[in-house]
Order: structure tokens, then C-alpha cells, then sequence
């Protein structure tokens, strides 16, 4: 079988001290901002200033913006809310944080907020 690329894939870290190595790719991105997307779950944890710690050692400077997801499954209204808020952020580097809400959330909004 020949080898074959899918296409851009954004990495995603799954597992223990998966944290430590999310703001590697922020600091490599060329983003102006970091978007955090949020579950209420995690949304002020510790796991919460674990990641914004990673962001700050990996880029320093780089803004982190926050957004909470209500603990539903996302709306085509909810991924809409999202998006615009990204649209409105500098060069917004998305990660998504929790659990299936919020990594579906923060999916879906970025692709919506730049309409690939």
C-alpha cells in the first residue's frame, strides 16, 4: 500500500503530562493569542493554571483568552457563539480543554471562525 497524507492534521496530546507539551505548539504557531476552551469542570482547576503555565514557559508573552462550554452537547448556536469569539481574537491558536463538549466545541468553532 503507498503512503498517503490526509491533509493538515492539528496535533492532539492524549495522557498523563499531555499538558506539559500543549504550549509547544502555540510558541511555534506564529499565534498572537492562545484560546482556551473550556469545560466547567476544568474551568479554574488546577489541570486549568497547569496549561496556562505550559502556554507561558513555551510562549512567553502570548495572550491567554479563556471561553467556558456549557456542560451539553454542542449547538450549531453554541459552535457559532465560539467561532465569533475567536474571529474576534489576534491570530487565536485554539486548544481545546475537558472533555467532549469542549474538544468538540473548540473543533468545530475553529474551522467555522475561518470558514475552511
Amino acid at each position: 500500500m503507498a503512503s498517503y497524507e490526509s491533509g493538515r492534521v492539528p496535533p492532539i496530546v492524549v495522557g498523563d503530562g499531555g499538558w506539559e507539551q500543549i504550549g509547544l505548539g502555540a510558541g511555534l504557531s506564529g499565534a498572537a493569542t492562545v484560546a482556551l476552551v473550556l469545560d466547567g469542570a476544568v474551568a479554574g482547576s488546577g489541570y486549568e493554571r497547569r496549561v496556562t503555565a505550559s502556554l507561558g514557559a513555551a510562549a512567553p508573552g502570548l495572550r491567554v483568552e479563556r471561553h467556558v462550554v456549557p456542560p451539553t452537547e454542542p449547538t450549531a448556536a453554541s459552535v457559532d457563539a465560539v467561532a465569533e469569539w475567536l474571529r474576534s481574537l489576534p491570530a487565536p491558536y485554539v486548544v481545546g480543554v475537558g472533555g467532549g463538549t469542549a474538544l468538540d466545541t473548540a473543533k468545530q468553532a475553529a474551522v467555522a471562525a475561518t470558514g475552511s
